[in-house]
């Protein structure tokens, strides 16, 4: 089976609430250390982003204007995606603020199955101590740049993902 790292940007906390993913990326998992393919796209909200979010995230409305609208780049997320498993470090999360944009675009959902969430491989003890537990356990920098080329337009949570993935799991079985 094909694993995809994923991670998203979202213009708030909610789905329900309206908010939407502003930045979509994931990357195929090969053997350990490499990647392959890259899927990486910034996506127009339907409304205005809140101050904190681009305080967060670093993403304006300016810098969004020009960006497709989910509804554009669906299909060819699915068929990015397709088969694969999708490694993630919030899966719930991923898969809300993912399904709730592809039934808006009129796609059909993901099954929670498809995910992975790299939580499931951290001991219970430190669960609910905060998401930077996650890369401390694993032994990874946060905020490192992406060293290979197909990641470099990718921002370095994905990368982080990745670096997590091959250190805490052996989840190619």
């Amino acid at each position: 089976m094909r694993d995809i790292a994923i991670d998203t940007e979202t213009s708030g906390v909610s789905p329900l609430e309206g908010a939407e993913i502003i930045r979509l990326s994931a990357c195929e998992l090969l053997a350990p250390d490499q990647v392959g393919r890259v899927f990486h796209q910034l996506l127009k909200p339907s409304l205005p982003l809140h101050s904190d979010v681009a305080y967060i995230s670093g993403l304006t409305d300016a810098v969004l204007e020009s960006a497709p609208r989910f509804e554009d780049i669906a299909d060819s997320f699915l068929t990015f995606i397709e088969g694969a498993r999708l490694i993630c470090s919030r899966a719930n999360w991923e898969r809300n603020f993912l399904n709730a944009a592809l039934d808006k675009a009129g796609k059909p959902i993901l099954p929670a199955d498809r995910f992975h969430d790299l939580w499931d491989h951290v001991p219970s003890e430190l669960k609910g101590k905060g998401s930077s537990v996650i890369y401390e356990y694993a032994g990874v920098e946060q905020g490192a740049f992406p060293p290979t080329e197909q990641m470099a337009q990718s921002p370095s949570d994905l990368y982080e993902i990745v670096q997590v993935y091959w250190k805490i799991c052996d989840c190619r079985a």
